[in-house]
């Protein structure tokens, strides 16, 4: 008598499922490829003054902005693990509008479809949120097949290929080498890519990625967002300007600027605190840092190797408010810190400004604060859990960008005076 195995069980399921999606993608090899200069032979080209085209590009994508996009100021919120690290399905107004937009006219379709796919997101729960019984919501498995159906159709339509600018994605434990080799496929395929943004990966994804990812190289990626374990992909971004580690210390982050990554100018999310070896490491891999972020909680001896990198202008303090293990910290704490930090900014070689921000992380983001002489509640976005004298931004406000300046700053100096800005 033959012994019931559900694990069996279950692989059957996953492998339907996954073939559903293969034989899906196999059809899409089969269509017929239709170029942008062949697209609408008699397609009425008065089309092209009409409806959302007639208006200044300025007011369409003012309109377009009230529909939340997906950044890399984006983060997986904890308090949604009913529904795993996926991002809550209002992140699909924005793709629907456009995907919408898009199909109305060949002429809509040329100014809509650069919009639409000029990045692609893979992290975002289902439609039917609120229809799914949770107890049977399979996450890692909508996670793996949107990102798996996403990559092939990619694959097969370069023409689409090259909008692609910026990439956010969840990679999950489902058929994880399957749609891993499909993602390195896609990766390949598109030339235009920046920015690699990975909100949550599956903690055993090391290996499966350090032996797909082989002889890979990426020379565009000048952005690179991921948890600690992803370091096998950055080792392929050899001209990586920005890093930011969203899961564990950044340790192997820091281990793949080593040899790989030597361009880096913005380090964020690497976990420094008391780790005066993980500072001289990059201090010795990354000499051209100009922007970093600390914590709050540092000693002398590790400030001391802070003054040490030659070309930083800006830091950022983050200073946690309800997610850490440890005792927050006091207000005098971070007072401290500003100052402390402040002497490091002085001793820098860089000419130009410096730069200091404070950011204060919540479980659901980052929240920037910053003093305004006569902060009136009523004009301001208040957050009841800052400073009354605090103003509020998002983060996605003071992301570091290498040819602007930082916004939102707390503290500017001009030569070594650092003062309230």
């Amino acid at each position: 008598m033959t012994r019931h195995d559900p694990t069996k069980e279950k692989a059957k399921r996953s492998c339907k499922a996954l073939q559903v999606a293969v034989n899906a993608a196999v059809e899409l090899a089969w269509d017929s490829k239709l170029k942008p200069d062949e697209w609408g032979a008699s397609e009425n080209p008065t089309n092209t003054r009409k409806g959302l085209l007639s208006m200044p590009p300025e007011i369409v994508f003012e309109v377009l902005s009230h529909l939340p996009p997906v950044t890399n100021a984006t983060m997986v919120v904890p308090l949604r693990d009913l529904w795993g690290p996926t991002l809550e399905k209002a992140y699909l107004e924005r793709p629907d509008t456009l995907r919408a937009l898009s199909q109305t006219c060949v002429a809509y379709r040329r100014r809509i479809l650069p919009l639409l796919w000029g990045q692609l997101d893979a992290c975002v729960s289902t439609r039917e949120e609120d229809d799914v019984d949770r107890s049977k919501w399979k996450w890692f498995q909508h996670l793996g097949l949107a990102l798996f159906r996403k990559c092939t159709w990619l694959i097969h339509h370069p023409e689409h290929g090259i909008f692609v600018r910026d990439i956010h994605i969840s990679i999950s434990r489902f058929q994880v080498d399957i749609i891993l080799s499909a993602f390195i496929k896609c990766l390949r395929a598109l030339p235009n890519l920046r920015s690699i943004h990975i909100l949550h990966a599956y903690t055993a994804i090391g290996p499966p990625l350090r032996r797909l990812t082989d002889g890979l190289s990426l020379p565009s990626i000048q952005t690179f967002i991921g948890p600690n374990y992803c370091c096998g992909l950055m080792k392929c971004c050899a001209d990586v300007r920005i890093v930011e580690c969203n899961r564990e210390d950044g340790a192997k982050l820091v281990s793949a600027m080593r040899r790989n990554c030597r361009q880096v100018e913005v380090v964020r999310g690497i976990n420094l605190e008391g780790k005066v070896p993980l500072v001289k490491q990059l201090i010795r891999f990354a000499p051209n840092i100009r922007s970093l972020q600390v914590g709050v909680r540092l000693s002398n001896n590790f400030i001391s190797h802070l003054k040490e990198f030659k070309n930083i202008t800006a830091m950022e303090i983050q200073v946690p408010q309800d997610y850490s293990l440890y005792p927050l910290p006091t207000e005098e704490e971070v007072k401290e810190t500003e100052n402390s930090i402040r002497d490091v900014l002085c001793c820098s070689q860089a000419t130009g400004d410096r730069r200091l921000q404070i950011s204060y992380r919540t479980r659901r983001g980052v929240k920037l604060y910053k003093p305004i002489p006569e902060f009136d509640s009523d004009d301001s976005e208040y957050d009841s859990d800052a400073l009354s004298e605090h103003a509020v931004w998002d983060m996605e406000d003071m992301l570091f960008e290498l040819d602007t300046p930082l916004k939102h700053v707390e503290y500017v100096s001009q030569g070594n005076d650092v003062h309230v800005y």
